[in-house]
């Protein structure tokens, strides 16, 4: 039964082990050519990117505050300046105005994540901002190398990297109070079916035209 291969992929998934590899790379990496801060941040074209020029994502991603709103805050009149990783504009969370601790969800799940951060001058030691992939606490961003404080300017472009086997649901970003964060250049890659999968799944099929004889 073709119900019977599913239950057994979606086991393979839940008994994967939880590990990401969490790539920081400072302001510095930046440029005005897409193409080169590209190479620089380790994005190549297998990664999909959301620029947040406008209001409609890449299919498969959402977004959430912890406030259960699902609109992204947007300002087409605000010149972002030295917040952008890209083009003119940017996604905006603002922690005490209504706007609060961003979840990016993957419908199917990544097997790459990669954000520029801006503004993030109180996450530091005092005032620190978490990362949640999968619900899990990876500490804060301020910890992460290659992170700059800065009011008014680039922080860090974070990548996350899942493992073999291994997929990104989520990632959450617990803000700290009173802070206001800028992200942009959303980066994602979608997985590809290992061999070792591949040859579970072909299994699972053979065994389900087993029972169904």
């Amino acid at each position: 039964m073709k119900i019977f291969a599913w239950i057994i992929l979606s086991f393979f998934f839940l008994v994967s082990a939880q590990a990401f590899t969490i790539l920081g790379y400072s302001p510095s990496n930046y440029n005005d050519n897409v193409a080169t801060m590209n190479a620089n941040l380790g994005i190549n074209s297998s990664y999909v990117i959301e620029d947040f020029e406008d209001n409609t994502l890449i299919p498969g991603l959402t977004i959430q505050y912890s406030n259960g709103s699902t609109t992204p805050l947007f300002n087409a009149s605000w010149a972002y300046g030295t917040y952008l990783w890209d083009g003119a504009r940017v996604f905006s969370a603002y922690q005490d105005g209504g706007y609060p601790d961003p979840t990016f969800s993957f419908a199917t799940g990544v097997t790459g994540f990669g954000i520029g951060i801006s503004n993030a001058y109180l996450s530091s030691t005092s005032y620190p901002t978490y990362i949640y992939i999968n619900g899990v606490n990876y500490g804060t961003i301020g910890s992460i190398a290659g992170y700059v404080s800065a009011d008014n300017g680039r922080n860090i472009y974070i990548r996350v990297v899942a493992g073999s086997g291994e997929v990104i649901n989520s990632v959450k970003f617990d803000m700290a109070a009173g802070d206001y964060l800028s992200y942009d250049h959303l980066a994602v890659q979608v997985p590809e079916l290992s061999c070792s999968l591949l040859v579970f799944l072909g299994i699972a099929l053979w065994v389900s035209r087993f029972i169904k004889k």
